[in-house]
C-alpha cells in the first residue's frame, strides 16, 4: 500500500493561514490533495491543527488532528508524519507500507509526478 501524508499546519512564520489561502480559486492545500487523489496512492492522510483544513481533508481521505507540540514553527516533520500514520493504522496502514510526504507548498505537482 502507498500512503500519502500531507502536513498542513495553519500558520507559518511569514504568511498567516498559508495552507488555506486561495491560489487560483482553491486553497493551497487542495492542490496537493487533488493531485494525490488523482495519483495511484492508496490512502491520503492529512495532518493539521486547523478545523477548516481538516474538514476539507475528510473529503480526500483521513483527517488527523495534529497536537500543538507537533505543529509549532520548530517542530520537525518526522514526528508529525509518525503521528498521522499511527492515527490511521486501524484503517489498514501497515508499518512496511510505502509512505510519501507531500507538502502543500508545491501546488503544481502533478498526479503523474506523485505516482
Amino acid at each position: 500500500m502507498v500512503v500519502a501524508v500531507i502536513l498542513a499546519r495553519i500558520n507559518s512564520k511569514r504568511i498567516l493561514r498559508k495552507n488555506f489561502r486561495n491560489l487560483l480559486d482553491w486553497p493551497l492545500v487542495v492542490w496537493t490533495l487533488e493531485a494525490a487523489r488523482q495519483s495511484k496512492v492508496d490512502r491520503i492522510a492529512t495532518s493539521s491543527d486547523d478545523d477548516e483544513i481538516l474538514d476539507l481533508a475528510e473529503e480526500f481521505g483521513f483527517a488527523v488532528r495534529r497536537p500543538p507540540e507537533l505543529a509549532g514553527d520548530d517542530a520537525p516533520d518526522a514526528p508529525a508524519i509518525r503521528h498521522a500514520l499511527e492515527a490511521i493504522q486501524p484503517s489498514g496502514y501497515q508499518a512496511d507500507d510505502l509512505v510519501i510526504h507531500l507538502r502543500p507548498t508545491a501546488p503544481f505537482r502533478t498526479p503523474e509526478e506523485i505516482t
